[in-house]
């Protein structure tokens, strides 16, 4: 399906840049803040990788991130740059990549809303905001590149809506809750001659774990260390409203001596509600509104 270009004027052009410089100035007087997360982990993962040769220490597995980001992390030490701001720097370049994505599906969704405005609330929101400039996570990369799919998804490029998938898979494990969504779209548009395409996910993950292959790492890395993540925490919720979360405060010392039980039982009544509304959303039209809103249930 191919879109029509939107023309822009001459303001909106500065109106767009004029949002961009203030919304990165004011990120910038976060940059010195130094999170939790930055003192116990970042920075140390920084000098390991520093202290074992840069890109010579893709060899090793640093800290529990993916090899995409650890060699981005080996990139920076041939920086002459304070590391907390090379990190800041990459995911508030990432924020505005996600603010354009976040616009451009919305402007899609309704041409009657000014791109200008989803893409400032975006790049202004709180959240967006701190995680990136002030506590130094990654989160806006994944969620960038899932924001970039999800465009070519909703315009019929399955292709290359997996392959980014598969980018932002490979950066961080969390990007594998909108996968659902994927198979949902595939079966309402009666794709099922084209399932293979999934294949451009893995081709696409273990293209990104490349530099880390060359260095000598082991063909099962993307496996193990995300086996190795979902292992850190033995807790139902970490940091979110949910159900889980209300057992977890509720009934925590029962929580805790059951914790497979439940952990696998919720996985399971979560594939179960997943499966429900896709049987009964199959039967509805996929409008662009209704992919943004399906989208946004299901992950």
């Amino acid at each position: 399906m191919v879109q029509s270009k939107q023309r822009w004027s001459r303001a909106q052009v500065l109106g767009l840049i004029a949002i961009t410089v203030a919304l990165v100035a004011f990120r910038l007087t976060l940059f010195n803040v130094q999170s939790g997360d930055y003192l116990e982990y970042l920075q140390d993962w920084y000098e390991r990788i520093r202290s074992l040769g840069g890109l010579a220490a893709l060899h090793h597995q640093v800290g529990d991130y993916a090899v995409p980001y650890q060699f981005l992390i080996a990139l920076f030490t041939y920086l002459p740059l304070r590391n907390l701001y090379l990190y800041k720097a990459l995911s508030v370049t990432f924020d505005i990549v996600l603010a354009i994505y976040s616009a451009k599906l919305i402007h899609r969704v309704n041409p009657k809303i000014n791109f200008l405005v989803p893409y400032t609330l975006v790049l202004a929101l709180p959240t967006v905001i701190l995680n990136s400039s002030a506590w130094v996570q990654a989160d806006s990369i994944y969620t960038a590149w899932l924001m970039v799919a999800l465009w070519h998804l909703l315009n019929h490029q399955n292709n290359r809506a997996l392959v980014f998938f598969g980018v932002a898979l490979a950066f961080k494990l969390q990007a594998i809750l909108l996968l659902p969504f994927f198979f949902y779209v595939y079966w309402a548009r009666h794709d099922y001659r084209h399932w293979y395409q999934f294949g451009w996910v893995p081709v696409t993950v273990y293209a990104m774990n490349l530099p880390g292959f060359l260095a000598g790492r082991g063909l099962l890395t993307p496996l193990t260390i995300y086996a190795g993540q979902t292992s850190d925490y033995k807790e139902l919720a970490l940091n979110i409203a949910n159900f889980p979360k209300f057992l977890q405060l509720a009934f925590p010392t029962a929580v805790l001596d059951h914790y497979e039980l439940l952990k696998r039982g919720l996985m399971v009544l979560t594939c179960l509600i997943l499966l429900a509304g896709f049987w009964y959303l199959r039967r509805l039209d996929l409008t662009p509104q209704r992919f943004l809103v399906v989208a946004t249930w299901s992950f």
